[in-house]
């Protein structure tokens, strides 16, 4: 049990490691990679099940997609330009951390994560979707704060979604208010 404490710990580690793209934008307290990856897999759920694909399958795919990331940081595009590749890096880092816990829990979320790169399942592809969309919508409440910067998301993460329904989302996402659910809520007269 001691490996397996000790992969919680440092899978908790991602809640304090941030996503270094926002921080060229001039946010002083961007999102842990832990959020993202929370949201993403909100997303992944949701995407898969409108798809008729396998939701719980999509979703833990994306709780684990940046795993690799507590051992190597997000790199963004800027810092990827001067590592030699990235998704090895990530990959490997991600091998590590499966040696280190019981082979039945290995092999399962292996399991998941297998092909992720090179020839991905449709619930990988609904992950990697849900991995811009989510971008999007931080972007988006992030250009509500002030962030200007924050434009450049939403204008390239759209050229990289595969599936109908994400590309709709993403249409969705572009025009709407991050605070639209709130101001709905108000609205209402109880």
């Amino acid at each position: 049990m001691s490996e397996l404490t000790n992969f919680l710990f440092e899978a908790g580690h991602l809640k304090r490691q941030i996503r270094h793209g926002w921080s060229h934008l001039g946010h002083k307290s961007p999102e842990s990679i832990a959020d993202h990856s929370w949201r993403t897999a909100v997303i992944a759920y949701t995407l898969a099940a409108l798809e008729g694909l396998d939701a719980e399958k999509a979703a833990s795919i994306a709780l684990f997609h940046e795993l690799g990331e507590a051992r190597i940081g997000d790199l963004d595009k800027v810092q990827q330009r001067y590592f030699p590749n990235k998704n090895e890096a990530e990959a490997r880092a991600f091998k590590e951390q499966m040696e280190q816990l019981p082979e039945v829990l290995a092999k399962k979320i292996s399991g998941l994560m297998e092909g992720y790169e090179e020839s991905p399942t449709p619930e990988q592809d609904i992950v990697r979707d849900a991995d811009f969309l989510e971008c999007m919508l931080q972007a988006k409440e992030y250009l509500v704060q002030g962030y200007e910067g924050a434009t450049n998301w939403l204008e390239n993460c759209p050229k990289c979604l595969k599936t109908t329904r994400a590309k709709e989302l993403a249409k969705e996402i572009i025009k709407g208010d991050p605070n639209e659910w709130y101001k709905a809520l108000k609205a209402i007269k109880r």
